[in-house]
Order: structure tokens, then sequence, then C-alpha cells
């Protein structure tokens, strides 16, 4: 029998390499799309203000990759960009395809890396990877490292390869919802005060594994409030309960403790 299956299909894909099988990323669409700086190294910017306006600094490769956003129309008038947000390590922009495309939203998103990285390597010469220093060589065309490891063994190796930005791969959100543009603008516009918010509150990111919750061993995000105490518990009740059977409900459960009903 002919396989059908898309040709970036394999049985497990990294979040970055997941696409939707039954989707035309040729045809109209908007989509939120993420990209991460290789090694997740915070090259692009840093992070200013308070919680109320948080907002990041870009350096000159962050300014550089935002024109780079602004000029994907340039080259696919099709496109066109509701929004974006450089990050210190990650871009986030949501791309409205108007009209369809000549091709596969994939090698858009290539020519649009290929840009980034001829403006990273005009602005550093010498790229500073998990501190190390390595020196920029003659690019193999079709042939572009994507980690500071293959980097090294070119160079190693005498290889004409260099090292791109990004990390291999993107993430997307096709709109399907009603409602769903506001949540994804919003979203790329709240980056930064979420980022003040995750270095302000460590805690409250951190996962904690083998962790003991009343005498049960489990793996736990976030506030450790209710967790820490016992004696406060959330009962979930149906809708559908009548406010009797609700009282006999948490009176059954609460041996005199206090309970938060959550209906």
């Amino acid at each position: 029998m002919e396989n059908t299956k898309p040709a970036y299909y394999c049985d497990t894909k990294h979040s970055m390499h997941r696409r939707c099988d039954e989707w035309d990323y040729k045809g109209r669409g908007i989509y939120m799309l993420t990209l991460a700086v290789e090694g997740r190294t915070p090259v692009l910017g840093k992070l200013m203000g308070s919680e109320a306006e948080a907002y990041i600094e870009l350096s000159e490769l962050g300014k550089a990759i935002a024109q780079e956003v602004e000029n994907i129309p340039n080259h696919y008038p099709q496109i066109r960009v509701l929004c974006k947000q450089v990050m210190p390590d990650h871009l986030h922009f949501v791309l409205y395809v108007q009209e369809a495309l000549p091709v596969h939203l994939t090698s858009v998103i290539a020519g649009f890396k290929t840009g980034c990285s001829r403006a990273y390597w005009q602005l550093y010469p010498a790229h500073k990877i998990a501190g190390t220093t390595h020196s920029v060589i003659p690019a193999t065309p079709g042939k572009e490292v994507s980690c500071a490891a293959d980097f090294h063994e070119a160079v190693n190796n005498s290889k004409p390869k260099r090292q791109g930005l990004w990390e291999a791969g993107y993430h997307d959100r096709i709109l399907f919802h009603d409602g769903q543009l506001d949540a994804m603008i919003h979203y790329v516009h709240d980056n930064p005060r979420r980022l003040w918010l995750k270095r302000a509150n460590p805690d409250l990111f951190r996962i904690r594994r083998q962790t003991m919750v009343a005498g049960v061993e489990c793996t736990t995000l976030g506030n450790m409030f209710l967790a820490e105490r016992p004696m406060r518990t959330l009962l979930q009740c149906s809708r559908s309960l009548t406010q009797t059977e609700i009282d006999a409900k948490r009176e059954a459960w609460s041996g005199g403790r206090c309970f938060r009903i959550c209906p």
C-alpha cells in the first residue's frame, strides 16, 4: 500500500517539529509561531521594567530580528504580520496568510531563519556559545550547522560550515476557533510580564519531583500552599447537584475541616 504520510512524519516528533497532519500549510490561515535561539542563549535583549510595565530592551541583534519579521511580507505579499514579541532567547509572532502561498509555511520560516542568521553573522563575526568563542568559517549551501557541538566539530574537521542563530524547527499554533486570535495576540504581548513574574517568583514555576503530599509521593508544579496545608481541601461537585446535595457532600467529607467548594 502506498505511503500517504507527509514527508515530515515520524512516530515521535519534538514539539518544535510537530505539524498538523490534516492541515494545508500553503492555504489561508492564522498562525502563532515560536522560534528559540540555539542553546537558549539570551542574545536578543534583556528584561526591563516592573510587573506592570515589563518590556524587552532589544540588543542590536534583537532589533535586526524584529525587522526581519516585518520584512516577511516583502518576500511573501500573501502574508500579513499581526504582532510580534522578541524575547531574550526566543521569538513569538502571529502571521495571517491571506491568500494561498506558493510554498509550504516551513519554507517561509526557513527563509526567515536564513535572513536572521545573516544578520547574526554580520553583527557577531565571532560567536560565544556556552562560554566558548568560535570563529565564523565559510558556509556550504544547504548544510547549516544547528548546534554548538556540531559547529565545534566542523571547525576541528576544517569543514566549511557556520552556526545558525535558531534551534532546528519551530512551533506553530493554528487558529481554529472564535476568540482564539485575541488570545494569541494577548499571549504574545504579555510575554515580558510573564517572564518578569517567573523571575520574581521562581518557586511558583519550579517543578518538584518526589514530593510527599499527604503521604503520597508525586511531582508538583507551582504554589505549594494547598498541598502543604492538608486541612484545606478542594472538593469538586457537579453543577447538577442541588444546594442540599452539596451541603450533604460537604458534611460527609469535612469531618470539621474547612472546604472550598468548586462547582
